[in-house]
Parts: C-alpha cells; structure tokens; sequence
C-alpha cells in the first residue's frame, strides 16, 4: 500500500512497510520549515448547492465542522394536459424522454376553418364574444347564411328587441289570420282598409235591453298636423262621436271645425220614442242654400211644405153655440201645424162677424147675406200651430133658424212629415 499525504503535508507511511525512510525525512523537513518560520498551508473548501455558498472548511483550521445539503426527493409527478376540459395528453417529471403535446386553437389574425362545436363557459364579460371595432365586422353573410340562432335578448341599432322576438310572438301583426292587438298605435301615411265594416269597440259592456254602467264613448277623429303628434297639443278639425248613456238614451254627432274652432255640429238623438236630427247648437246651420236647394223631403217639395195635404180630419163641433148669444161658437187644439177650415150656412140676410183668437193670433172674417135662398154661407180657412189653443167665436144681428155648420175641418201642412 502506498503512503498517504495529509491535507497539510504530513505523510503517513505505508502500514506494515520496512522503508520509512523517505516518508520520516520528508516529515522532518516539513517540521524543520515551520520551526524555521515557514507559513502553513490553509486553503479554503467552498461548498455550494445550486451556485448558492451553503458553507466553507480551511485546511488549517482547528475545529471539525458538518456542512450538510439537503437533497430534494425525486418525485414522480404527471402534468396532464386539457383542452376545455377534455384531456389531451400528459407527461411525467421523471420521463426518460422528451414529449410535445399540439393544442389546436382558433387563430385570430388570419382565416382559419374551424370544425366541431364550440362552447362558451362562464358568467364574466371574459367570455363575451365581442368584435375589436363596431359596426365593422358582419355575422354571416348573404351567400353563407346561419341556419337558426338561439338569442336570449337582441338589440338592433340600440333597439331592445328580444323578448319580442322570442317571449311575445303574439305582438307581431299576423296578416294571415285573425288577431287582437292591445296598446296605442300610430300610422305616419295612409291606412287602405277592404272590406265591408270597421268597428270602433267600446271597452264599457252594453247591448240590447242592458244599459252601460258609465257614459260610454267612441269616437273617429280627423286631426290637423302640428309639429307635436299625439292626442296632447293636436288642433282636432272633426270627428265622428257615438255616446251611449246609463239610461240608455245615445247620441251620434259629426263635427266639424274651422280654424279660427268654431264648430259645426250635425247630431242625432235617441231616447226612448223621442227621435231626433238636429244641430248642436241653435240658429247656426243653414239647410241648403239659393244655389244649392234640398230637391224634395220624403217626397215633397220643400216650397209645398206649408200647404195643407189631401187628407184632412173632421172637428167636432156638437157642442158649438151656432146662435153666437154669447160669442163663441167652440174651440179647437190641433195636433200639428196646418189650416182649420171653417164653413158655415148662414140661413139669413143679416150680418154675421166671425173671428178666431188662438196665442197672439186674431184672424176676423165679416159677411153680409142678403138671399137665403142661394145658399148664403161663410166660410174662412186659417193656418194653426200645434198644441196651441183656438177659440172660435161668432156675432149676429140675430139668431136665423136653419144656421148649420157646413163642415170643420183640419188639414195638416204637408211639412208634418
């Protein structure tokens, strides 16, 4: 075995070895150098972990020292590769060789075709689908269409139209069928409409023989164009109104205005038998004019309206004081506006006075019959207003036997229609 060295320079010869010799002379002379002021050999182990000094031992130094490395234990671990979700592939730390696992990914700078279904998770804006520029990219387009979207809610030009579209299909207008339609609607042009009627429905329930519990009103307006549309601050030229009251009673009405709103108002009334067509207000409408004339009312022309008609019906005049002792022979209410037509065989020569008092009206008629025997009579025919009473009354010199009433008569004006 050979000698060994030891870290200062002191050998230590061969165990069991005869020739000590060298070794023995070389540790002498080493003594011999430090006895004679020599400098001891001290150089310094450095001991590093990852590049890292952990500690340091001199050759000279005196006392023992551990320096101790704490080794890591090799693991084992497998890093697993996913691609939303879905496993791709995996690799393990301790792997003798190398491994690449390719992820395929949309590739948002250039054209890619993309295959498969693709699924978006989450609730954050993270996950949005959202162009880098607006109104700059289109979905689809007109030769490569999306068959069906399924949208929540959509918003065109600022619009929120989704629950439209898919919560209340029933707000669309189906031209097809029937429909109900709720709510205000306003057409800026003109409306074409075929067909035999258009009805204007009153939300308040009536109908024959059941009266509304509140005034009900509908109404057709025609309305001036103002710079503010609506119902609020729109000047209205017209309208059609139909009222139905809780009594029952209905009135229809056809309004016109003109611009300075003054009104011109034909209406129709209905209560029970009182029926009437008349204007709303007194003394404003004329009916017809020289220029355009009415050319008859139920048949009749309007310039005969006041003449009596062919049919007339008898007075009773049982009861009349034909002697004229007193001065009045009868009276007479007539049911309409015509003419009372009185005639009456006078029987003598003498001089009878007649007249009628009826309101403000007094007609007198005076005769002189001088020959009874051509038939001497007197005879008058007056116009009557209806409702108004008329006293007839009758002077004579004296009573002549064989004075009768030849007839009395009323005949309605032809007006009364």
């Amino acid at each position: 075995m050979a000698s060994t060295t030891l870290p200062n320079g002191i050998v230590v010869p061969e165990k069991f070895s005869r020739d000590w010799y060298a070794d023995l002379y070389h540790n002498w002379q080493e003594l011999d150098n430090l006895l004679g002021g020599g400098t001891p050999k001290d150089g310094t182990l450095t001991i590093q972990k990852n590049g890292d000094t952990v500690g340091t031992f001199s050759a000279n130094q005196a006392t023992d020292e551990t320096i101790n490395i704490t080794v890591p234990d090799v693991n084992d671990g497998t890093l697993t590769i996913q691609q939303n979700g879905t496993t791709v592939d995996t690799f393990t730390a301790n792997s003798s060789s190398d491994k690449t696992v390719n992820i395929q990914c949309v590739d948002l700078t250039s054209n890619q075709t993309v295959g498969g279904d693709k699924e978006f998770t989450g609730t954050t804006t993270a996950h949005d689908l959202v162009p880098s520029a607006t109104d700059t990219y289109n979905f689809g387009s007109s030769t490569a269409q999306w068959n069906n979207a399924y949208i929540k809610s959509l918003t065109i030009n600022g619009v929120a139209c989704g629950d439209i579209l898919t919560h209340n299909a029933s707000e669309f207008v189906d031209v097809s069928s029937d429909q109900i339609i709720d709510g205000v609607k306003t057409f800026r042009q003109e409306v074409t409409m075929f067909g035999r009627d258009i009805d204007l429905m009153s939300r308040i329930h009536y109908g024959k023989n059941s009266n509304p519990s509140a005034t009900s009103w509908n109404y057709l307006f025609f309305r001036g164009n103002t710079a503010t549309e609506g119902y609020t601050n729109s000047w209205h030229s017209g309208y059609l109104e139909q009222v139905v009251n809780t009594n029952g009673s209905t009135r229809g009405r056809w309004l016109i205005r003109d611009t300075s709103e003054n009104t011109v108002c034909i209406e129709l009334w209905a209560n029970g038998s009182d029926k009437q067509v008349k204007p709303q207000v007194n003394n404003t409408i004329d009916l017809g004019t020289s220029a355009n004339k009415w050319k008859s009312f139920n048949g009749i022309n309007p310039g005969a309206l006041s003449l009596p008609s062919n049919s007339y019906v008898n007075v009773d005049t049982t009861n009349w004081d034909l002697t004229c002792s007193n001065g009045q022979l009868g009276s007479f209410t007539p049911t309409a506006n015509g003419w009372l037509m009185l005639f009456i065989n006078n029987g003598g020569t003498n001089e009878v006075n007649f007249w009628v008092i009826g309101g403000n009206l007094r007609i007198n008629n005076k005769s002189t019959f001088n020959d009874i025997d051509n038939g001497n009579f007197n005879s008058f025919t007056i116009p009557v207003i209806k409702g108004v009473t008329y006293n007839i009354f009758g002077k004579a010199s004296e009573y002549v036997a064989g004075r009768t009433i030849g007839y009395c008569r009323f005949a309605p004006c032809q007006g009364n229609v």
